[in-house]
């Protein structure tokens, strides 16, 4: 009897997948944060990004709505933000010269490494706002609100904190004041 010859037998391999592009974005986002822009409106986002560009164009914009903008590393002198609200903004390494924040709101605001030197931010809501290594010199922090807030390794000196909540705030390293370091 002749041997038996074994067929090779063939493998079916999977069809290939061509890999599809990220579905648009429908928002445009701007200068808008896009971790918070699914809490806000379209409406929402277009009326942020128009006192962005207003904000940019004049270094005034009081009372806007300035929420979850990225704004990181600008430089605005004089700018006048009173009672405008930047919560949950990206203002990291941004350089604000004498700027007038009284009022404003700053909960959860991203200030690390920023400079507010000379600034008016009296009355201020800075609630778990990030200010680790900002420079405040001379700022003036009346009454405002830094509890849970960050400010390790920020400068301080010659600012004015009288009568602000730092309850629970953290401030290693921070630059008190009369110029001494906090342990």
């Amino acid at each position: 009897t002749p041997p038996i010859q074994q067929t090779p037998s063939i493998q079916q391999t999977p069809p290939i997948q061509t890999p599809q592009p990220p579905a648009e974005d429908p928002k445009n986002l701007g200068y808008v944060s896009p971790e918070f822009a699914e809490k806000l409106s379209q409406q929402q986002i277009d009326q942020i990004n128009a006192n962005v560009e207003s904000l940019l164009l004049t270094q005034s914009c009081p009372r806007c709505d300035l929420r979850a903008v990225n704004l990181v590393n600008i430089s605005l002198k004089n700018v006048v933000l009173t009672g405008a609200d930047l919560s949950d903004a990206n203002l990291s390494r941004s350089t604000f010269e004498n700027p007038d924040l009284v009022n404003t709101n700053l909960t959860r605001t991203n200030l690390s490494e920023a400079v507010l030197v000379g600034a008016r931010i009296s009355n201020t809501d800075l609630r778990k706002a990030n200010l680790n290594g900002t420079n405040l010199d001379g700022a003036d922090l009346r009454f405002s609100d830094l509890r849970d807030a960050d400010l390790t390794n920020a400068n301080l000196r010659n600012a004015n904190i009288d009568g602000a909540s730092l309850d629970r705030a953290s401030m290693g390293g921070t630059t008190m004041p009369d110029g001494r370091k906090n342990q």
